[in-house]
C-alpha cells in the first residue's frame, strides 16, 4: 500500500459519517445509481491511460498564501502492469519541498519499482501478482451509501455531466469507544466541513473532476486524457533506474511495497 492520497479533513469526516447512524435523510438513489455507474467503468478496465492533476490553492501554512500542482501520469494493463509518473511544482511555503514529491512507481508484472528522484533511490521487489485500476483509484472514490450523497445535473466544457457531492452530517449517536473530547472535535469538523464535490460525465461515466474545499485552502483533481481499455503495448511499463540511483534495502520489519492502494499524496486542505 505505497502509492496513497493523504486524506483531507473532507474525505476523513465523511469516511467516518458513513460508519455512524445519521438523523438525515439516506443517500440520494438517483447519485448512488451514477456513482455506482462510475465506478464500474474503473472496476472494469482492463487497461487505462490517463493523467490527473492535483491542485491546491490557499493559506494553509500559518496564513501564508501557497500553491501546489502534483501531476500524475498514469498507465495501467490487467492483470499487474501500472506505472505511476509523478511530478510536482509550489509556490510560496511548499516551493522548496516540491521536488520531494516527483516519484516513479513502475509494474513491468514481473518487477516493481519505486523511485524517487530527489533521492536518486529505488526499491525493488517482485510485482504483485494482480493489480486492478480501482485499487489506484479507490481513495478517491466516493462511497455510494455515503448519508449526504445527492446529485445534481449541471454543464461542463460543453457537455452534460452529473455532479454529485457529499455533505458530512452528523450522527444520530456515537460508539462508547469515543471520548467526549473525540466527539466535539468531530462535531466541530462536521459544522466546518463544505460538499466535496465529483463532476462525472453523462456520456461514459468518467470522473471528470473532484473539487475539495477546505476553510483555508482548496484542492481540486482534474482528470484528463483519459483512455479506457485502450490499447497499452507491454512496453510502456518497462522502467531502468536512471544512472547514478541506488537500490535503497529497507530495515528488517520495514517490508517491501506491495500493491498500490489509493492515489499520490496531496496536499491536506486546512
Amino acid at each position: 500500500m505505497f502509492i496513497r492520497l493523504a486524506a483531507s479533513r473532507a474525505f476523513a469526516v465523511s469516511a467516518l459519517a458513513a460508519t455512524l447512524p445519521v438523523t438525515a435523510r439516506a443517500a440520494d438513489s438517483a447519485a448512488q445509481d451514477v456513482v455506482k455507474k462510475m465506478e464500474a467503468v474503473y472496476a472494469g478496465a482492463k487497461s487505462f491511460d490517463g493523467v490527473v492533476t492535483i491542485n491546491q490553492v490557499g493559506t494553509p501554512l500559518a496564513g501564508k498564501p501557497s500553491s501546489n500542482t502534483i501531476v500524475q501520469k498514469i498507465k495501467f494493463r490487467a492483470p499487474n502492469m501500472f506505472q505511476v509518473q509523478m511530478s510536482a511544482t509550489a509556490t510560496g511555503a511548499n516551493a522548496a519541498k516540491a521536488a520531494s514529491f516527483g516519484r516513479t512507481i513502475s509494474s513491468d508484472g514481473k518487477t516493481l519499482y519505486d523511485y524517487s528522484p530527489s533521492l536518486k533511490q529505488y526499491r525493488k521487489s517482485p510485482a504483485p501478482p494482480t493489480v486492478s485500476l480501482m485499487q489506484l483509484f479507490r481513495q478517491l472514490m466516493p462511497n455510494p451509501n455515503a448519508p449526504g450523497l445527492t446529485l445534481t445535473p449541471a454543464s461542463a466544457t460543453g457537455h452534460a455531466v452529473y455532479t454529485v457531492q457529499i455533505k458530512p452530517m452528523a450522527p444520530a449517536t456515537f460508539p462508547p469507544t469515543i471520548t467526549a473530547e473525540q466527539k466535539a472535535r468531530y462535531l466541530e469538523q462536521i459544522k466546518a466541513a463544505k460538499p466535496v464535490q465529483y463532476t462525472i460525465d453523462k456520456q461514459n461515466y468518467h470522473l471528470l473532476k473532484i473539487y475539495q474545499p477546505g476553510t483555508r485552502s482548496n484542492i481540486t483533481f482534474d482528470f484528463s486524457q483519459q483512455n479506457v481499455n485502450a490499447a497499452v503495448a507491454p512496453t510502456a511499463f518497462a522502467f531502468t533506474p536512471p544512472a547514478g540511483s541506488k537500490e535503497f534495502t529497507p530495515p528488517p520489519g520495514m517490508g517491501a511495497p506491495g500493491a498500490p492502494g489509493g492515489m499520490t499524496p496531496a496536499p491536506r486542505p486546512r
